[in-house]
């Protein structure tokens, strides 16, 4: 086998293709060519590989690897796409983004600034931006308004949907807000069945806020208010601090199992601080 150094006419820059001894392009078994041109106009510059990869050259400075990577893309530049089907209907306007896995950022058609690692990361975002994902289907639904959110880990916010500026981090972080908007959630599970439309609240830890549906609550701890669904304005930090806590709102726990066990479920605007500390009503401050 031999690569041969002249180029096909029109084609102006690097021939990466493979050739045998007698000059023919080698094909692999669907027909396509085993490695596409490297190609060069002035200071454009073109990569693809695999069937359908770039199947739309146009200006800019983009890659395609892979099968239809990059395939309607035309004057958008700064794209890099790896992996069977990534940005494979991206025709901009928008530019500088990075695909890798399979169906990543298949939807794509307008969106700018995205990044996305992992099988079906981002797959059906259509037009939002400035998105970072790295893992199995994190922001898998993704779209629109849906801006300035970063997702790591298995299944990271993947139900949603125009939520923007969210950081989930962990397996199951964050999974089912839909519209949910400035939340952060670290930890296996963290705020994984939060509500649709949760807004501003903090949880670190494992299953930290695990289904909370209020809003401006802060859980530091693993399992910290885990129990808690509509109550707004509660801080917990500690293993297991606030854990009871259901619907009542405005309290602070602070201390390993502080707000667990007997802890009234409805206490509003109390504080318990200390290992095992509870409030058995509202109003309450228990030292």
């Amino acid at each position: 086998m031999a690569t041969v150094t002249s180029r096909p006419p029109g084609l102006r820059g690097y021939d990466a293709r493979w050739y045998d001894s007698t000059g023919t392009a080698l094909v692999g078994p669907d027909g396509s060519t085993l490695f596409y041109p490297v190609r060069s106009t002035g200071s454009t510059g073109i990569f693809s590989a695999g069937p359908g990869a770039l199947g739309v050259v146009g200006t800019g400075i983009n890659m395609g690897i892979g099968y239809n990577a990059l395939a309607a893309n035309v004057l958008r530049s700064g794209n890099t796409a790896i992996g069977h089907r990534v940005l494979e209907v991206f025709v901009g306007p928008g530019a500088d983004n990075t695909g890798v896995g399979v169906n990543v950022l298949r939807s794509l058609v307008s969106g700018v600034g995205n990044t996305a690692v992992g099988y079906r990361s981002q797959e059906l975002n259509v037009d939002a931006g400035n998105n970072t994902s790295f893992g199995d289907s994190t922001l898998y639904r993704v779209t629109g308004a849906g801006v300035g959110n970063t997702a790591v880990g298995y299944v990271a916010a993947e139900e949603l949907t125009t939520g923007a500026y969210n950081v989930a981090v962990g397996a199951g972080a964050l999974k089912t807000a839909v519209t949910a908007a400035s939340n952060t959630a670290v930890g296996h599970s963290a705020m994984e069945f939060a509500g649709a439309a949760v807004t501003s609240n903090t949880a670190v830890g494992k299953e930290a806020l695990y289904g909370v549906t209020g809003v401006d609550n802060t859980a530091i701890g693993s399992q910290a208010l885990r129990s808690q669904l509509g109550a707004h304005y509660n801080t917990a930090i500690g293993v297991e601090a606030g854990f009871s806590i259901t619907t009542g709102g405005g309290n602070t726990f602070i201390g390993q199992g502080a707000g667990a066990g007997a802890q009234l479920a409805t206490a509003a605007s109390s504080i318990a601080i200390g290992r095992l500390a509870i409030t058995t009503k509202s109003n309450q401050c228990v030292i």
